[in-house]
């Protein structure tokens, strides 16, 4: 609205808001202020994390400082939301001082009187960067609160178990690790038949887990123990995370259902084997108590005739001879050729 003057000044015959001009308006009243002319925050000597009003920065190089502090910089200026904020780093502070510094040039826009053309004020915000650790780090240090445990029933590991593992978390830290800070394993310590994997979060654990259980059978477990309190009395707790697979792999002998069976498949569903007597596929879905057979023989034998429903073997050590059925073997014997056969329980298969 016009008057005819303004005020303060007298000026007349130019736009006024509360009966002052533009001039005399804005030396009244101010548009931003800072909450502080001067903060420190805590940084992170490892990895250059800082702690902001929203929590722990992921980690950051001295040079990309600055522009992540632009981003925050309205949590410390006290303006109205709609006003317009913006930031410049005034100078390059000095990583080898003891308390670096950095000032901000701290620029707002207020558009809200629509008598006026927008009005701009200016602040300066002085940052000490005070070094110390942020939590990823102390984790990390400290191993982490979750423990992953990688075993199997009653036997050690394959090569293939563990690495497969391990690109598991590689593809989960890689993945949902790059937002994720606590996506991370500190150490990989080797225990009778087994890993354990010191982790950053239960989350991580639990995607892993979550991606293993589409692949194998396997039984899981989680248990809790305090570990100590935090400075406000809140407990901590370590969860560890139990995955075991289970006592068989690809290429075992067991002895099921009264017949000797070669594992050949360990899925998500069950374990795939071959009865090596009938060459019939079974799944076995009660598989905890399966353990591979101890011992067994391998004795070869010269396949010397076949008369009707037997065959004549002849033991190459001591020449004996013997007969045995046809029908214990699934498919025919070679004459005059050298067969090597799994001895068990006095029955012979063929591999």
């Amino acid at each position: 609205m016009r008057s005819l003057f303004c005020s303060v000044c007298g000026k007349e015959g130019v736009p006024l808001h509360d009966s002052f001009c533009y001039q005399c308006y804005w030396k009244e009243n101010h548009t931003a202020t800072l909450k502080k002319p001067k903060i420190g925050l805590n940084t992170c000597l490892t990895c250059g994390a800082v702690l902001l009003p929203g929590g722990w920065s992921s980690s950051n190089t001295p040079e990309s400082l600055p522009d992540l502090l632009v981003d925050f910089v309205r949590k410390w200026v006290n303006t109205p939301l709609d006003n317009e904020v913006s930031a410049f780093p005034m100078n390059d502070p000095d990583w080898d001082d003891g308390k670096p510094r950095l000032s901000l040039l701290i620029k707002v826009t207020d558009e809200s009187i629509p008598e006026f053309p927008p009005h701009e004020e200016s602040l300066v915000l002085d940052i000490d960067f005070l070094w110390g650790t942020c939590e990823i780090c102390a984790k990390k240090s400290s191993g982490g609160d979750t423990i992953f445990q990688l075993r199997a029933i009653d036997r050690n590991l394959t090569k293939e178990e563990e690495e497969y593992v391990e690109q598991v978390f590689r593809d989960q830290i890689e993945g949902i690790g790059a937002e994720n800070p606590y996506y991370f394993v500190s150490d990989k310590i080797e225990v009778h038949k087994g890993y354990d994997y010191k982790c950053g979060s239960n989350s991580l654990v639990e995607h892993v887990i979550e991606v293993l259980k589409k692949k194998w059978l396997a039984i899981t477990s989680v248990n809790y123990s305090l570990v100590g309190e935090t400075k406000d009395g809140t407990r901590k707790y370590q969860h560890t995370y139990l995955f075991k697979l289970p006592g068989v792999k690809p290429g075992d002998l067991i002895y099921y259902e009264n017949s000797v069976c070669r594992v050949d498949v360990i899925n998500a569903a069950a374990i795939i084997v071959t009865d090596l007597r009938s060459l019939e596929v079974i799944h076995i879905k009660e598989w905890k108590n399966l353990r591979p057979i101890d011992f067994f023989e391998e004795p070869t034998y010269l396949v010397m005739s076949r008369n009707y429903d037997v065959y004549e073997l002849m033991d190459l050590e001591d020449y004996h001879t013997f007969e045995i059925r046809v029908d214990n073997f699934s498919r025919e014997l070679e004459l005059g050729e050298e067969q090597t056969f799994i001895l068990f329980k006095d029955q012979l298969y063929l591999r």
